[in-house]
């Protein structure tokens, strides 16, 4: 082979197979990557036949492709290791180039996709978006370039919020939940006024919640109100949580969740399921970092209440039924978590730890719903506000 072909060909293949080229591939996305037999036939095989919607229990929680399984990320993380130690050992410089691939041509031809996976996500006037990931995975990046792409799509002004403090294209920075629900409330009662459209980031005020504490247990409990407050003003939300337990039922329910396991990798409708996450419908490569501008050292900012400081000293937060518009509509929210709940799999002693209710009252009102038919109305009611 000559020394051109011996540096171009291989990454130039690993594109081909990664369907980055222009001809649809032959080969299977392991080639040259799992060099076991029996796992590469493995994967040959789970790639011909798969096939959710026939034998699926649940297809539309399968992945879109068998590669995005769990168990086939494994198999070639772990056959990629060995095949990189093995050929940095080896000075195999055609085994490297091929791990790595072509990053000028996936950046051009990924990119693109990229781009038109995540408009495809934001097909919606008010969407809700919620991103895990490990710290340095770039989720603060892809919530921004989602609300970039939002703002671009959008054939109004949208009204940008975060509490991301040196967000330059924010209209608003938002520390706390009564800054934020004056921003929301700025065009009056939405039964009888136009609101304009608004997109609210919040990076990581969650994190709090993370743990059992205090702050954590004042989180957990007030982000259902909160995204109905949100939706009921025509907002979208792109909210980045700190642990998959940090996400409230009802958001589990109305969100679409994404898990970024790298800076241009993001997985997309992930389950959640005993604070883990598994099953992605499909995945976006070669994600873009986003244009707008912001300090991506700096730890963003959130509290439950305006005095941040006398909340800090011990002081007395914003109650749950003051972020909902009336103690009613709050109990209404309760309800409907602990419905969303049931329905999510969730024991009554978790679904309390999101309410300002025991678990006695959720036994009391899932039983009054699935024996007595109660609830449906104020069920209904719930989810045209957050579904509208």
């Amino acid at each position: 082979m000559s020394e051109d072909g011996e540096q171009y060909t291989p990454p130039q293949f690993r594109e081909h197979q990664a369907e980055h080229g222009h001809r649809d591939p032959l080969v299977h996305q392991h080639t040259g990557i799992t060099r076991d037999p029996e796992l590469s036939r493995f994967l040959s095989i789970q790639a011909n036949t798969y096939d959710p919607v026939s034998y699926a229990e649940t297809p539309g929680k399968m992945p879109g492709s068998p590669a995005e399984t769990d168990l086939a990320r494994t198999i070639l993380r772990n056959e990629a290791t060995d095949v990189g130690r093995e050929a940095l050992e080896a000075g195999d410089m055609a085994t490297l180039k091929h791990l790595t691939g072509d990053a000028g041509q996936q950046a051009d031809v990924s990119g693109l996709k990229a781009i038109g996976k995540i408009d495809q996500l934001l097909d919606n006037p008010a969407p809700v978006l919620t991103l895990l990931g490990k710290m340095g995975k770039g989720k603060t990046d892809f919530a921004f370039m989602l609300a970039q792409r939002l703002t671009a799509l959008a054939d109004e002004r949208v009204l940008v919020g975060t509490n991301v403090r040196t967000l330059r294209e924010a209209d608003t920075f938002i520390p706390d939940f009564p800054t934020l629900k004056e921003w929301l409330e700025q065009d009056g009662d939405p039964t009888t006024n136009a609101q304009r459209r608004k997109v609210f980031i919040g990076d990581e005020f969650s994190i709090s919640a993370s743990g059992r504490g205090k702050a954590g247990y004042e989180t957990a409990q007030k982000m259902g109100p909160m995204l109905f407050l949100i939706r009921k003003y025509n907002g979208a939300l792109i909210y980045i949580a700190h642990t998959p337990h940090s996400i409230h039922p009802m958001l589990r329910r109305m969100s679409t969740i994404i898990r970024k396991t790298d800076r241009k990798v993001a997985e997309i409708d992930v389950d959640v399921q005993g604070g883990e996450t598994t099953n992605p419908s499909y995945t976006i490569e070669g994600v873009p970092p986003t244009d707008w501008r912001y300090n991506d050292k700096e730890a963003s900012t959130w509290s439950w209440e305006a005095d941040h400081e006398a909340v800090a000293d011990g002081g007395k937060s914003v109650a749950v039924e003051d972020i909902a518009s009336s103690e009613a509509e709050a109990r209404k929210i309760s309800i409907a978590t602990a419905i969303d709940g049931m329905q999510l799999g969730m024991s009554s002693r978790e679904i309390a730890e999101y309410i300002d209710y025991s678990y006695k009252w959720v036994q009391n009102r899932q039983k009054e719903y699935r024996e007595d038919g109660e609830h449906r109305e104020v069920v209904a009611e719930v989810d045209s506000v957050l579904s509208a």
